[in-house]
């Protein structure tokens, strides 16, 4: 099978740009040239999680960890009553 098509992400501009260039040069792979375009701004962004904050899932991630805390500490008391 040949790749048709591949998303990449940049980390910089010019990694983008270099990229671009790329149409220009004609290079080959797999005697295939390579065609270099940007992509569309994406429409299919899920905006219904968008709204909660860091401060807000830090604390949610607080509750979290004290409601493991607390659910570790009745099974061991348990296992230990019931083990004498």
């Amino acid at each position: 099978m040949r790749p048709v098509s591949a998303f990449i992400t940049f980390e910089s501009e010019e990694g983008f740009q270099r990229s671009l260039k790329i149409d220009e040069n004609n290079i080959k792979w797999l005697d295939t040239v390579i065609k270099a375009d940007e992509a569309p701004e994406p429409t299919n962004i899920i905006w219904e999680n968008l709204h909660v904050t860091s401060f807000s899932r830090a604390i949610r991630l607080f509750f979290v960890v004290i409601v493991i805390i607390i659910l570790i500490a009745i099974s061991f008391s348990i296992i230990v009553t019931l083990k004498n």
